[in-house]
């Protein structure tokens, strides 16, 4: 299994916050998340890892550059327009394996994430294992919509009856990178229109819920992520 980590965004809106550092550099109880993220991934045995950064992020590159762990590690340096060219940039170190995606500013409890790669590797009738949770505390949350089979059958921007929200954890068999360069080539810009194309194309997705998973936009968010791991969040 490849590891897939996107930190090509700016995070503006923690620098509005009063945040210097990049996204991938805010501590969480004293680790940065982006080496959070990539702990987690060694721990859980991947092959590779396989980071992008964007071209100003300086400290945040070096840093992944000097890190110290047994998996290959492989950093790719480029400015994005958004998360699905962030993922369209590394494609290519991604194929003919199986691969779990985050965005680097993902908080999720870590005896989870094992359980749900656990499972993920099981599902040999499934494309892709997507992480969702009913915990809804994003913005722009992306809806998800299952059969009585926790298979996703839908996802919604909007909703009336709100129950699963996307985690921004994903597990990919290789045939669905391939929908990539059909899904950026038609413009799309956000990493939802790729899962939307999955669904369109017939690929089954299962949802896998967590209990809690926390998106950091905001300093707010950080201090509930914080409570989160030290077992305080309610």
């Amino acid at each position: 299994m490849k590891v897939a980590i996107l930190a090509a965004g700016e995070g503006s809106r923690l620098r509005s916050e009063g945040v210097s550092v990049p996204k991938g550099l805010v501590k969480l109880n004293g680790i940065p998340l982006i080496e959070r993220i990539i702990r987690i991934a060694e721990k859980n045995d991947a092959s590779s890892i396989n980071c992008i950064v964007n071209e100003e992020s300086h400290e945040l590159s070096d840093y992944i550059r000097n890190m110290q762990i047994k998996p290959d590690l492989k950093l790719v340096i480029k400015s994005t327009s958004g998360s699905l060219q962030s993922l369209f940039e590394i494609r290519h170190l991604l194929k003919n394996d199986d691969v779990c995606l985050f965005t680097v500013d993902t908080v999720f409890d870590e005896n989870e994430f094992s359980n749900y790669l656990d499972y993920s590797k099981q599902q040999k009738e499934y494309d892709a294992v997507f992480a969702v949770t009913d915990f809804i505390d994003d913005e722009k949350p992306l809806y998800i919509k299952t059969n009585k089979n926790e298979k996703i059958i839908e996802f919604a921007d909007k909703t009336d009856t709100p129950e699963l929200v996307s985690g921004g954890i994903y597990y990919f068999t290789p045939k669905i990178i391939d929908l990539l360069e059909v899904c950026f080539t038609s413009g799309e810009k956000r990493l939802r229109s790729f899962q939307r194309m999955i669904l369109e194309n017939n690929y089954s997705i299962k949802a896998y819920k967590f209990s809690k998973i926390i998106d950091i936009d905001h300093v707010s968010d950080l201090n509930k992520a914080k409570e989160f791991v030290a077992g305080k969040l309610t």
